[in-house]
């Protein structure tokens, strides 16, 4: 059980001192056999969180991540990283422990602990104590075992923004079994969208997951599930190869320490999700203005870094730099809002609807004149000649 699984791997961390159980065993109140074990197990433990600690230093070993989803994201779409997992040289794959417990847990909390310790130049008894807090918290929430309940805490305090995704992952899992869901990952590693109950009982189901649109990237990369290290209907241990060619961009917003959030699935306040074949033109907008921007950026990083005036993107400031990525970013958002707006026939007539509906409710509250009447339906006033 989950609390078996913390206990144990609890026994064998330095944290155990802080039971009263383990230091009655320690000084041999229970005999002397049971002040032996534990010792191994404190020895054990502690001698492997060292080991650990070095390998995370030294970027065999990661844990977490970033708290921040976005920059989170960023950090994996590099293809050089992926959370709780190890590798035993540079240049090899990432494999995952996080499902080998209670050895996973130990792993994972010695490398939170360094990355987060890396962090504080000068660290105090106060940011040591947060550190160990937060290094042991992140590891246990990503366990797949404790995802259930941290949902459901994030749902009850926060109904609006996770209640609705959290309803979908419960009621899927309910109705189809976990097994029968790993067959169809195995089938069909694309990420797809969820928007209803529905559509999360038919992402876990072999032969209709694929009917649902594919997950997208900011960049208009599908999101897709990795291969894992033996068969991967059974084996726990997920693997990230190395990408063939570095990914500029995501490098850059890993070392300004900012990710890029998908586009909302909204233009000009019409949900997209709400019009006849939304999904498909949501994921139309992504493709449409992610990749653009991301070949963009890719070529404006190059030519700044090796033009004939030398180098003069790195001399920027990391706040100069990440202005010039979210406005190429947004440039190319409002381009392809454009493009789909005027090439969308139920798109254009809710959004012209929307704007007449904005201006018949102002002209309630206030008699406009025909200019103003204009203005607030199509944003501006026409020329006198087309008057």
């Amino acid at each position: 059980t989950p609390t078996n699984i913390v206990k144990y791997a609890g026994e064998r961390t330095p944290f155990s001192l802080f039971s009263p159980k383990v230091r009655a065993e320690l000084i041999g109140r229970n005999g002397f056999y049971n002040s032996q074990r534990q010792q191994g197990k404190l020895i054990f433990g502690s001698s492997l969180m060292t080991a650990m600690g070095y390998l995370a230093a030294q970027g065999l070993l990661t844990g977490s991540g970033p708290g921040d989803p976005e920059e989170k994201a960023s950090w994996y779409n590099t293809g050089e990283w992926q959370p709780n997992s190890l590798r035993l040289c540079k240049d090899c794959p990432w494999v995952s422990y996080s499902r080998i417990e209670p050895l996973g847990i130990i792993l994972g909390i010695a490398a939170n602990f360094q990355q987060i310790a890396s962090k504080l130049p000068e660290t105090t008894a106060d940011e040591l104590a947060v550190a160990i807090s937060i290094a042991i918290t992140d590891n246990l929430v990503s366990k797949t075992w404790l995802t259930g309940p941290a949902e459901l805490a994030l749902a009850v305090t926060d109904p609006e923004r996770f209640g609705k995704a959290f309803m979908q992952r419960f009621i899927g899992s309910l109705v189809v079994p976990t097994g029968l869901a790993q067959i169809t990952r195995v089938q069909d590693p694309v990420l797809r969208e969820v928007d209803t109950i529905m559509d999360a009982i038919r992402r876990r189901l072999p032969w209709s997951a694929a009917n649902l649109e594919p997950n997208y990237r900011w960049d208009g990369e599908i999101i897709s599930f990795q291969g894992s290290v033996g068969p991967d209907l059974i084996s726990p241990l997920y693997k990230t190869e190395r990408p063939e060619q570095p990914d500029i961009v995501n490098r850059e917003l890993v070392s300004l320490g900012i990710g890029i959030k998908k586009p909302k699935p909204e233009i000009e306040g019409v949900d997209l999700l709400e019009l006849p074949g939304g999904a498909k033109l949501y994921s139309q907008y992504i493709v449409m203005s992610g990749k653009p921007a991301k070949k963009t950026l890719e070529a404006l990083i190059t030519i700044m870094r090796n033009g004939p005036s030398g180098n003069i993107w790195d001399i920027q400031t990391n706040e100069e730099k990440e202005k010039r990525i979210r406005k190429v970013v947004t440039k190319f958002r409002d381009a392809a809002k454009t493009v789909i707006m005027f090439s969308n026939q139920e798109l254009f007539s809710a959004i012209t609807k929307k704007k007449i509906d904005r201006a018949t409710a102002i002209r309630a509250g206030k008699q406009l004149w025909p200019d103003e009447t204009t203005k607030a339906i199509f944003g501006s006033s026409p020329a006198r000649g087309e008057q």
